[in-house]
């Protein structure tokens, strides 16, 4: 029987050691890595969407006549990791979308509704033909102080009403890449 020198045994033991302290910190800065990337996207998404519902509010009121939303949904879709976006009336009938085809279309899937309901950003997740995407959303409402139907609100504060919503779609294709390129990296340091 073959028998390894203690010297040679300790070797293996201290490189088996190490390679499995490597493995536990890639894992662990590739979860923090993970979270921290989807948190960013996550506030880009409600930061993109808040913007919107406020500066789309007199197109939205006009219903787009004078196609004053259509350079808003232009400029989001230079953004990066924006794949669509998408301003609705308060029925739900699409004013502005990337996608011309969609226009005057009338969205009543939950997300559309959850837009059209929502005061603040929120987010849906999903995949759709194999890639993630967050569908962030949120509803567009009335300046202050205007005629409308008002939200019942305390005797005091400006009444406002939801006059319709945004959608933005936000993909996750680029944060796999960026978290691919840490995993990489990081076991090229670990080696």
């Amino acid at each position: 029987m073959f028998r390894l020198r203690f010297s040679i045994k300790l070797l293996l033991f201290v490189s088996l050691l190490i390679m499995g302290f490597s493995l536990v910190l890639t894992w662990f800065f590739l979860s923090q890595s993970k979270s921290l990337l989807q948190e960013e996207l996550k506030e880009k998404g409600f930061t993109l969407a808040s913007n919107l519902a406020f500066v789309s509010r007199k197109g939205v009121e006009q219903a787009n006549i004078f196609k004053n939303l259509d350079p808003l949904v232009e400029a989001l879709m230079h953004e990066s990791d924006v794949s669509y976006v998408i301003i609705m009336n308060a029925e739900g009938r699409v004013l502005a979308h990337s996608n011309p085809l969609e226009l005057g279309k009338i969205k009543s899937d939950p997300m559309s509704k959850n837009a059209l309901t929502s005061t603040e950003p929120s987010l849906n997740p999903y995949t759709q033909a194999g890639e993630k995407f967050y569908d962030i959303g949120m509803a567009v409402l009335s300046e202050p102080g205007e005629n409308l139907e008002a939200l019942s609100y305390p005797e005091g504060e400006d009444k406002v009403e939801k006059i319709g919503g945004v959608r933005i779609g936000i993909s996750l294709k680029r944060m796999y890449a960026r978290m691919w390129s840490i995993f990489w990296g990081s076991l090229v340091i670990s080696s």
